[in-house]
């Protein structure tokens, strides 16, 4: 802050030094009584009196205490103007942080100056005395109102540096814990934030803390899951102990508490809060497109009025809009406390990672084709935590960390393998963010190098979930692995629109269909989810992409997904993931039943049925193939015989179907009766399954 040496030389030294030494006692006498009258006539002023009912009674006494010291300060002879710079800017930021204005500043200087001005003549010895100590202290007023505007200045600047970071935040989050963390990251860095949290709502009402960050943070759950205080819970507009968490939520308003110590709605929270040093608080909803509340944001301030001071609406307004729309972006799964996701973090830290695999097989022959590595932390009883409890959980680096144990564990198993014969390739999931992330480039072929492991025995499952902007990288990311010999492969597809899109754009060595659109064949629509295997089958294969089909649970899907045309088969009813040591076991007992000419389930003979009528549409263009083509036995019939069905309902619906196939293969009543026959083996496929626990 620049100044004029001139003024600087009439404000310090020796001269006014040997004025205002003689009259230092008086002057203590009088400051009492000075400061009483001060913020007599400060409450009057509204704007200041609303700061000044924020504080309790034992912080207003020593807001007058330092008042007190600040005016002793500025009358001391000895005080130099670097010491006086120094802390008029500390004053001036607490200014900023408790919420007053510039304007209201020189007001209350003007009022001071006048003051003191008026108490100094009383003390002065003689008009010129008075003078040069009114010129002196005057101009110290100066100065202490520059440093503390530049005070206000720098908490400003600091808040738009936060608001900048939260951007950068969002730019660079991989997934929803990255953005969380990265934003409390950048909120405790305000000066007085000590504690600050993202909860959402779960199923018993309560709004769960997943995230928190700040020296108070940890403390403030612990109270809650010691019972200290009570949860926040969603209430009724109107209902006791309300607090702002419930209300900010109903309302998707941003919601502020400016004395924590004093507003009536904080007594279920107030004695932790205190012991916290909580003196203000806000409750940021973040809020969809529709307005609904999907989770808030919370911050608590040492300083009583922190979130109402000049620019913080603006300031917290584009936080809120800014964490709803990155919010949104990502996948929201299941609500994790801040506890799970901690234990989670620490078994990562102590690489308490154990893979287990799970085979893949040919489908035309159930010859073992390749293994899927499946990561799975081992927590307390080394009971295995599944991905479902963990995966979202885990932020970037520790998503990366997860790759790099879970690959030195593979590489160490392939040498156990090679000596009983399981040459196979291992699968690996790597999250969509990686094939941007060089990391995971060096840290793949530095292993693969170390344990002396030949790339071409790794393949990589993509679990992308959006789009990849940049695609220069991408491509270079994969043919990169391609020359080295390891296959890329796209996961879920079917899951999304996007998905199709990618298989169309990127050069994938297979795809692998969602397992939750196989499952939906056991479960509601089974015609509706064989047809969308059969479609997104022959669309991968057009592209001469070979398609893996997951979530095969029990002989019906294994058998419709090889009817089907899938290549390669994966789930529960080939084998359950598995330790390494297990594998060889597995192999010489698994005995693959699946004949594709002759169904001998339920939904193997929809698939048939499905498979057999696609067929016809084309052959009914040739009507001197039609007959002979209807005539073969189908696989739906090959099913009647077998199942001795021949006098059932199946067996007449069937007969049926294909008369009017000969007549009109594209009419009413061959469609109706091929959805007859589909409802039925639909249902016969419901009530013959009892599908297993998904894990």
């Amino acid at each position: 802050m620049p100044f004029s040496s001139g003024l600087v030389d009439y404000a310090y030294g020796s001269e006014i030094a040997g004025l205002l030494r003689p009259i230092a006692t008086d002057i203590e006498d009088m400051i009492g009584e000075f400061i009483a009258d001060f913020y007599s006539k400060l409450q009057k002023s509204f704007p200041v009196k609303v700061i000044i009912d924020r504080l309790t009674p034992k912080e207003f006494d020593r807001l007058c205490y330092r008042q007190a010291e600040h005016l002793r300060q500025l009358l001391n002879p000895d005080l130099d103007h670097q010491t006086q710079l120094t802390q008029a800017l500390r004053i001036g930021r607490v200014h900023a942080l408790i919420g007053v204005e510039m304007l209201w500043l020189i007001d209350a200087y003007s009022m001071y100056q006048q003051k003191l001005t008026t108490m100094l003549a009383k003390v002065a010895q003689n008009p010129e005395q008075e003078y040069l100590i009114a010129r002196a202290i005057n101009r110290r007023i100066f100065f202490d109102l520059e440093a503390q505007s530049a005070g206000i200045r720098q908490v400003e600047g600091e808040l738009s540096d936060v608001l900048m970071n939260i951007y950068l935040c969002v730019q660079q989050a991989e997934n929803v814990t990255d953005l969380f963390r990265g934003a409390t990251n950048a909120f405790v860095s305000i000066d007085g934030i000590v504690a600050c949290f993202v909860a959402r709502r779960d199923s018993r009402d309560v709004l769960e803390i997943e995230m928190t960050n700040g020296l108070s943070g940890q403390a403030y759950i612990s109270a809650i899951q010691d019972g200290t205080i009570a949860p926040m819970r969603m209430l009724e507009t109107g209902e006791p102990n309300e607090g702002p968490a419930s209300r900010a939520w109903r309302s998707g308003k941003i919601t502020i508490i400016d004395s924590y110590l004093l507003d009536l709605s904080m007594e279920p929270w107030r004695s932790v809060g205190k012991a916290l040093g909580f003196r203000s608080s806000v409750t940021i909803p973040l809020v969809d497109d529709n307005g609904q509340t999907f989770a808030i944001f919370s911050a608590y301030s040492s300083w009583p009025g922190f979130f109402s001071g000049p620019g913080r609406k603006t300031f917290l307004e584009n936080i809120q809009l800014t964490l709803s729309a990155a919010a949104m972006k990502h996948s929201l799964e299941r609500v994790i406390p801040q506890k799970t996701r901690q234990l989670c973090a620490q078994m990562l830290k102590e690489k308490r990672v154990k893979m287990l695999y799970q085979p893949i097989v040919d489908l035309s022959d159930g010859k073992l084709l390749k293994l899927e590595a499946l990561a799975r932390l081992q927590g307390a009883g080394d009971r295995l935590v599944l991905p479902a409890e963990f995966l979202s959980a885990l932020g970037s680096d520790e998503l990366l960390k997860l790759f790099k144990l879970g690959l030195e564990q593979v590489c160490g198993d392939f040498g156990n393998w090679s000596k009983e014969g399981l040459g196979v390739p291992v699968a690996l999931n790597m999250p969509p963010h990686g094939i941007a992330d060089k990391r995971y480039h060096d840290i793949l072929f530095q292993t693969l190098k170390q344990a002396n492991i030949s790339p071409n025995l790794i393949e990589l499952e993509v679990l992308e979930n959006r789009e990849l902007v940049d695609t220069a990288n991408r491509d270079s990311f994969f043919d990169h692995l391609r020359e080295a010999g390891i296959k890329i492969i796209q996961d879920d597809l079917g899951a999304g629109h996007s998905s199709l899109l990618r298989m169309d754009s990127v050069p994938f060595d297979g795809v692998k269909l969602d397992q939750g659109l196989v499952l939906r064949a056991a479960q509601r629509d089974p015609v509706r989810a064989l047809e969308f295997i059969y479609h997104l089958t022959h669309l991968a294969h057009s592209l001469r992409i070979p398609v893996t089909i997951e979530g095969l649970e029990y002989d019906g899907l294994i058998e419709a997904a090889a009817i089907l045309g899938g290549d390669y088969g994966q789930g529960y009813g080939i084998a359950r993931p598995m330790p390494a040591d297990s594998l060889s076991a597995w192999q010489a007992g698994f005995n693959y039943r699946v004949n594709v000419t002759q169904p001998h389930t339920p939904l193997g003979a929809l698939a048939a049925h499905l498979s057999w009528k696609r067929q016809l549409t084309t052959i009914h263009l040739w009507p001197e193939m039609l007959d002979t083509f209807i005539r073969v036995p189908c696989g739906a019939q090959k099913y009647i015989n077998q199942c001795s069905l021949t006098d059932s309902r199946l067996q007449d619906l069937l007969d049926s179907n294909k008369a009017f196939a000969r007549d009109n293969p594209t009419g009413q009543q061959f469609e109706r009766t091929s959805q007859e026959i589909c409802n039925i083996l639909g249902d016969m496929s419901r009530k013959s399954v009892v599908s297993p626990d998904v894990a």
